[in-house]
């Protein structure tokens, strides 16, 4: 297969450090890492490919434009077009506020609630409509966008996950906004989300994904 398989594509979230960002055409992050390290393992020929934003992302995946769409969820996937491997890296959804918005204690009882959501989430999207009815979603283009809604008071909160959203708002925003609280129930199991017609690309995704793991565990 990989003899065959010139190029291996991927594309994923822009500015979405410490996951992954773009340094012009170059992207760096532990999204990055960790392909470099399964290009040691098993010589995947893989690509990154820049687009302008998640949703462009998970489109030209249901095109087979592109071969990987990364990062999608392996146990709540909703993008019935990719096949998720292994989780490579866990993490919480959580719910950004302003820093003057008090503590969330029960998001079903915080009363009617709006929260930006970037497009192409559908995995945050599906969670958060079938469980809660009193959130209604704005959807925006990029995480910058999405925290600025929350500042200029455009809705109550941002939904995103806990680590690039903590990375961001340090960066950024850290006398403005802040990590109200996190959502119950969802553990965020990142995998990598390979075209379904590709099984077996998933399966020696999955294979390096466990080489890399054992190597850590040594």
């Amino acid at each position: 297969y990989l003899k065959t398989k010139k190029e291996i594509t991927l594309c994923g979230l822009r500015d979405w450090l410490p996951f992954m960002e773009y340094n012009k055409e170059w992207p760096t992050g532990l999204i990055v890492d960790h392909t470099r390290a399964y290009e040691q393992i098993n010589g995947l020929p893989l690509r990154f490919v820049k687009t302008a934003n998640w949703d462009e992302c998970i489109t030209r995946s249901e095109e087979r434009k592109i071969d990987i769409a990364v990062p999608v969820l392996e146990k709540q996937n909703r993008h019935g077009h990719l096949i998720p491997t292994k989780t490579f890296e866990k993490d919480h959804l959580v719910l950004i506020t302003r820093v003057d918005t008090p503590y969330i204690s029960d998001i079903e009882l915080a009363g009617p609630l709006s929260a930006s959501v970037q497009k192409g989430s559908s995995s945050f999207d599906h969670f958060v409509r079938s469980r809660y009815d009193n959130i209604s979603i704005v959807y925006v283009e990029n995480m910058q966008e999405g925290l600025d809604n929350v500042i200029e008071g455009k809705t109550d909160l941002y939904i995103d996950a806990l680590m690039p959203t903590s990375f961001y708002i340090s960066r950024y925003f850290p006398n403005r906004l802040k990590i109200n609280s996190r959502v119950p129930d969802i553990e965020l199991n990142g995998a990598f989300g390979v075209r379904n017609d590709e099984p077996i690309l998933a399966s020696i995704l999955n294979k390096a994904i466990d080489a890399l793991e054992s190597e850590k565990k040594r």
